[in-house]
Parts: C-alpha cells; structure tokens; sequence
C-alpha cells in the first residue's frame, strides 16, 4: 500500500516542532506535496523505500520487514530509488 497526504493533518502529524509558524507549516505542507508528486511516479517499491527511509525514518532492518525483501538488498535498492527519483526532479526541472 503506498502511503499518501490524503489529508492536511498528516502534514501536522509529521512535524514534531510545535513552534513552527504558519508559514513554515504551509512552505514544509508544499514541500511534502513535492515530494508525494515526485514519488507518486516511481514504481511502488522504490515509493515504499524512500517514503519509509526518509519521512518514516525507518532503519534497513526496519524497511526490509515491512517490504519483505532481505536487508542486504535495501541499500542497492534505495540507492536505486534515489536516482531514479533524482531524474524525475531532473525532468520536472526541465520543463
């Protein structure tokens, strides 16, 4: 199941800074929207990976069970996801 921001206050869920202002809730809030437009075109294992890695903070071990892959695949395979992820950013620059 890929995880979505189907909801403003799964934004708020993520950020542990109560201090934040309204402003930076909102440009953090657009940043994560870039982020789910970037990843909603990879593939559901490298969206999976990166959303577990980086805005889940899950460790390899973490990301591997929760995938059922092996751990010792979970580094080529993020590192993989990146790239690809990066070209997409790249190609989205571009236009």
């Amino acid at each position: 199941m890929i995880h979505t921001f189907a909801d403003d206050n799964d934004y708020i869920d993520l950020i542990s800074d109560n201090t934040l202002t309204l402003e930076e809730m909102y440009n953090l809030k657009e940043e994560y929207q870039h982020i789910e437009q970037t990843l909603g075109v990879l593939s559901d294992r490298d969206h999976q990976l990166l959303y577990n890695k980086y805005l889940l903070g899950l460790s390899d071990k973490e990301n591997a069970a929760k995938l059922a892959i092996k751990e010792a695949n979970v580094r080529s395979y993020l590192t993989r996801a990146r790239r690809r992820a990066m070209r997409v950013l790249a190609d989205k620059g571009e236009n």
